[in-house]
């Protein structure tokens, strides 16, 4: 014992620590960074991801109204020249969204509007153009289908597209 009644801890030396709680400024910071990089990383893929699945939602409109244009000229001789007549919609341009519905004004949610002419030199020819969030989609802007099945693309400067696009 000591000289004031204590007892002397020989071997182990008395060590004060406050029990840590949260994080330090550096383990967020490092967090932070790490997050960052997946974000950066990530985001972009993800982006061209939904924008090709967007993408099959005005492929799959343009070709189901294709066939609708083939039906209309094995039925009635001729091909449709308005919204109208080939599929009971008074309006043009249509619009196309994630709920693959067609309709006759732009929502938040369209992603594509459809447009049809009646008279591009082979007959019709059915052109979607990205709208609302589809926009950032640079490298397929515009897609249409023509009346011989002739699928084209433009980018966003109105240059020829890749066969991508139709994919």
């Amino acid at each position: 014992m000591s000289r004031d009644g204590e007892r002397f801890n020989i071997g182990r030396p008395h060590i004060c620590l406050r029990q840590q709680r949260g994080f330090t400024l550096i383990e967020l910071v490092i967090t932070v960074a790490v997050v960052a990089l997946v974000a950066v990383i990530a985001l972009p893929g993800y982006q061209r991801y939904v924008n090709r699945t967007h993408r099959t939602i005005a492929t799959s409109t343009l070709l189901a109204l294709s066939n609708l244009q083939a039906q209309q000229r094995l039925t009635r001789g001729q091909d449709a020249d308005d919204f109208e007549t080939l599929v009971g919609l008074d309006a043009a341009p249509l619009f196309v969204g994630r709920d693959r519905q067609l309709q006759a004004a732009a929502t938040a949610d369209s992603l594509y509007q459809i447009s049809l002419d009646p008279d591009d030199g082979s007959g019709w020819r059915l052109i979607a153009t990205a709208v609302g969030r589809q926009l950032n989609d640079l490298p397929c802007r515009v897609i249409s289908i023509d009346r011989v099945a002739q699928q084209r693309a433009q980018n966003a400067d109105g240059e020829a597209a890749s066969e991508e696009c139709w994919r």
